[in-house]
């Protein structure tokens, strides 16, 4: 994991000095002064790295306590996922 976390900063880094300097950049990086949209921008990458850190953690769960396969597995997880990403979509579209 630690070996990852370098060239992650480093590439997070180059985006951020790209997207300073771009004359239209994809995102105006000026967004992240209004509190508001950097706490829904961090609240938004929070719970999404929860919801997959959960998932990996259940999906653990039943292949190594309870000894299912990988097939059985994902036969298991697949409604809870389905109805988290399509609970997502639709709060979404209703804003």
């Amino acid at each position: 994991m630690v070996t990852g976390l370098l060239p992650g900063g480093i590439l997070l880094a180059g985006i951020i000095l790209w997207e300073l300097r771009a004359w239209e950049p994809m995102l105006p990086l000026r967004l992240f002064t209004d509190r508001t949209f950097a706490a829904a921008n961090a609240t938004g990458f929070l719970m999404t790295g929860s919801l997959l850190a959960a998932a990996f953690l259940v999906s653990q769960y039943f292949q190594l306590a309870r000894g299912n396969s990988p097939l059985e597995n994902e036969g298991r997880m697949t409604p809870a996922l389905v109805a988290v990403r399509g609970s997502s979509v639709s709060a979404s579209s209703s804003s």
